[in-house]
């Protein structure tokens, strides 16, 4: 059976496993990503950890990496990463497979993180035989990656869509994104945005996500109303992605899916009212649902890249 190396690359984790032909992850390790030395500190901790997985696969030759991005998954360059900085700077163009590649003595591909995650739920989630589907990551970032007509879409010169940064709070300070305007999406509803904002209005230090649920399941009321927030801000969100790609189905993936409990109920109610007239004729009601594995859904999205190939279109 076939192995592949397969790297999950987001603005705080960096996730790299050995996966099968079949889905299965044999072995995976779990690092924070380094910011304070730059791309080369990142792409040497990457060489590290995949040559200590290798080790015990020494007959592996395909790699690909999902990332957040922008990026050009051709070239295999990040494009200046949103969420990837340095004292407050941005890295630029970085040349990751090639760099990598050079360490690794192999060819690597690139993906979008949001693409990977959905071609890993065509290929063995929730979205297996269905021709129109999104999935929504949510974690440090917001990614969004769309089949239609069973074709991933790409945007103009073969960029991937950048979804998490379609504005819904136009002019909003309150809510700065790292690609430097204000009121994207994925400053409200990214996991690292929203335990930010949350901690600022109630004026107390930084508060992690495993916090926030954990409150939420104890029935905290403020942050039950903070989901509601969130809930009318994510189905704002979602009602654009369905004028733009009439999904059937949007999967949500990453590590702040774990919330899912606390907003989509209230998405989908906040949907039927905002998706009423898109009802007639076709219904563009999305099923809204969260992937099996929605921690490692990315990563089986760089494998499932590195088995099948790069999608190029």
């Amino acid at each position: 059976m076939e192995s592949v190396l397969a790297f999950d690359l987001g603005g705080t984790k960096l996730i790299t496993g050995i996966v099968t032909e079949s889905g299965e992850i044999l072995r995976h390790e779990r690092k924070l990503v380094p910011t304070e030395g730059g791309p080369d500190q990142l792409i040497e901790l990457m060489a590290t950890e995949a040559q200590s997985l290798l080790k015990d696969y020494p007959q592996i030759k395909k790699a690909a990496i999902a990332s957040a991005g922008p990026l050009d998954p051709a070239k295999g360059v990040l494009l200046d990463p949103t969420n990837l900085k340095t004292d407050g700077k941005g890295w630029g163009q970085v040349q990751l497979t090639e760099l990598l590649g050079q360490k690794l003595n192999m060819n690597i591909v690139l993906e979008n993180d949001a693409a990977a995650a959905v071609k890993a739920c065509h290929w063995l989630g929730p979205g297996q035989g269905c021709q129109n589907m999104m999935t929504i990551t949510l974690g440090t970032g917001l990614g969004v990656g769309s089949i239609c007509n069973g074709r991933l879409e790409r945007s103009g010169r073969g960029l991937h869509p950048e979804g998490g940064h379609i504005v819904i709070g136009a002019g909003d300070e309150t809510a700065p994104c790292g690609c430097g305007n204000y009121g994207c999406a994925e400053a409200y509803l990214s996991g690292l945005n929203f335990c930010k904002r949350f901690s600022k209005e109630q004026g107390i230090p930084r508060i992690r996500g495993e916090e926030l649920l954990k409150r939420a399941r104890e029935n905290d009321p403020v942050v039950l109303k903070a989901f509601e927030d969130y809930s009318f801000k994510m189905a704002q969100a979602i009602a654009t992605y369905v004028v733009l790609y009439a999904p059937e189905l949007i999967v949500f993936a990453g590590g702040f899916s774990a919330s899912f409990e606390f907003f989509a109920p209230s998405v989908n109610q906040h949907l039927l009212k905002i998706l009423a007239r898109r009802r007639v004729g076709k219904d563009l009601l999305p099923k809204l649902v969260l992937a099996d594995d929605y921690v490692h859904m990315v990563l089986l999205g760089a494998a499932a890249v590195a088995l099948k190939g790069p999608v190029r279109q």
